[in-house]
């Protein structure tokens, strides 16, 4: 159930300011990571030797969208540099 005061909340933040009153202000959190650092984990992984083969994802029909989610967020070229 929606409370008096959350009403009341959006109605004043209309009447102020319109339909640009009601979008949401949440920016999303920001990264943990600079760029330069992200870049720097991304090589060190790359030196290791896990001791397992290497598959060429794209030919084996696993689009980018697939591997930048198995990455958490690492896309496929930033993974190949």
């Amino acid at each position: 159930m929606l409370s008096a005061g959350f009403i009341s909340k959006w109605k004043k933040a209309f009447l102020s300011q319109g339909i640009k009153g009601l979008l949401l202000k949440y920016k999303g959190a920001k990264p943990l990571l600079n760029l330069q650092a992200k870049q720097a984990i991304i090589e060190w992984l790359k030196q290791k030797d896990y001791g397992l083969p290497q598959f060429d994802l794209q030919e084996m029909g696993v689009d980018n969208c697939c591997i930048t989610h198995y990455y958490g967020g690492i896309s496929a070229t930033e993974s190949s540099r």
